[in-house]
């Protein structure tokens, strides 16, 4: 769930954090030996040929803020949310292993960001619930769980643009830039999301960072998705105990 978005009802963009470090510079040798178009093929086709990662991406809007740190494989995967809203601070743990979904988290986290009643929300406080395939919401929940489910926000389309050689996140990295347009959800209102991606040029083309910023309405939306630790193991354990979502009597709605 990177939806990101995860994170998930959230645009596909993002926005540089405090954390990176850019330096701008001309564009090195390396960077120039390719054009935009030739530098996002690359990076794709690394990040798709490996087996696991680690990523954080974080999504601002004017009274929200939601941070998703996700650790995924190609058939499985575990995220931790926190997400910020209206005073409140929730948390909520995410698993997707043996091809079913299973989340847990405290109050504000079930409510706020899973969509569930408040009643329910207060009543399983730290226990698990648990989705398959043939529940209303597993593949939203799902979304950002798997390699490829979470690569695919990594979406540029239009105008693609080459710029300079950087450090950031303690990489050299070569810049590209593009326009997406994307629709927030439950909205039919389109914006046009101004992006960069930021490739690593020392080592295999891998993504660091993706970021973007966009406009709807008059509500500025960020977010930031970093990339690392390719490559390395992910662990994921389904609980010993859990609740099937359908006996709930209602389906999580992610926020």
């Amino acid at each position: 769930m990177v939806r990101i978005p995860f994170v998930r009802r959230c645009l596909v963009v993002g926005v540089a954090t405090a954390a990176v470090s850019l330096l701008i510079a001309p564009l090195s040798t390396v960077a120039a030996s390719k054009t935009a178009g030739q530098w996002l093929a690359s990076s794709r086709a690394s990040a798709n040929s490996e087996p696991s990662f680690h990523y954080v991406a974080t999504t601002t809007y004017p009274t929200q803020s939601v941070t998703i740190t996700g650790d995924v494989s190609a058939s499985e995967g575990q995220q931790t949310i926190v997400n910020h809203e209206n005073g409140e601070v929730g948390h909520v743990t995410v698993s997707l292993v043996g091809g079913s979904v299973y989340f847990e988290g405290d109050e504000a986290g079930l409510a706020g960001f899973m969509g569930l009643p408040a009643s329910l929300a207060s009543k399983y406080v730290g226990q698990w619930i648990s989705l398959t395939k043939s529940d209303k919401g597993f593949s939203t929940i799902a979304a950002g769980l798997t390699t490829s489910s979470a690569l695919s926000q990594i979406q540029m389309s239009k105008s693609l643009s080459l710029h300079g050689a950087s450090s950031m996140l303690g990489h050299r990295v070569v810049a590209i830039g593009g326009i997406q347009s994307a629709t927030q959800p439950g909205s039919t209102q389109k914006a046009l999301v101004s992006i960069r991606l930021y490739i690593d040029t020392t080592g295999r083309p891998l993504p660091v960072l993706y970021t973007g910023h966009a406009t709807v309405g008059k509500k500025k939306v960020a977010q930031s998705i970093s990339f690392s630790a390719w490559g390395a193991q992910v662990n994921v354990t389904a609980p010993a105990v859990s609740t099937p979502a359908g006996t709930l009597g209602a389906s999580p709605v992610e926020a």
